[in-house]
């Protein structure tokens, strides 16, 4: 199993806040489990509940974009390991979708996380007016890691569009 380290904060109250504070205290080991693991999950009632709110997935391709979600989330949690960072963009936008349904059946989520990494798996946003536009460099590394750490199904899956164009 690998292992990455990541940055945890204190529960400082506003009034106690401090950077160095931040940066300094509070390092944990997050467990990085296998993909296969990491897929072998599954929760019927996130996907039903997807499913119910964007009707043009049926169970199965919700359960197949749930398990896609999976495996981006195991490839972000990969190239953090080497300081890569990872988007959701264009066409993955469907898994960002699928990942807020899951964050709001928060025991299952909270559980998920500390069960496969040990941690909560924050949902990073970018501020408006500032979300970051991908180079065509970090758009053909990111493309690489997928294709060689989660197969070139996954790519078809989502990217078959462009591809085809």
């Amino acid at each position: 199993m690998e292992k990455f380290y990541v940055q945890r904060r204190n529960n400082l109250s506003p009034c106690s806040y401090d950077n160095s504070t931040l940066v300094t205290k509070n390092v944990l080991s997050v467990k990085l489990p296998s993909l296969q693991e990491l897929l072998a999950y599954e929760n019927e009632q996130v996907v039903r509940y997807f499913c119910h709110y964007h009707a043009a997935f049926s169970y199965e391709k919700g359960r197949q974009l749930f398990s896609d979600f999976l495996a981006w989330l195991w490839l972000n949690a990969s190239r953090k390991t080497i300081n890569k960072p990872t988007y959701l963009f264009g066409p993955l936008l469907t898994l960002d979708k699928i990942w807020h349904v899951f964050i709001l059946h928060t025991r299952d989520y909270v559980t998920f996380c500390e069960r496969y990494f040990n941690a909560y798996f924050h949902h990073d946003i970018e501020p408006l007016g500032s979300e970051h536009e991908l180079s065509p460099e970090e758009l053909a590394d990111f493309l690489s890691d997928a294709y060689e750490l989660i197969g070139p199904e996954w790519i078809e899956r989502h990217f078959s569009m462009l591809l085809n164009e």
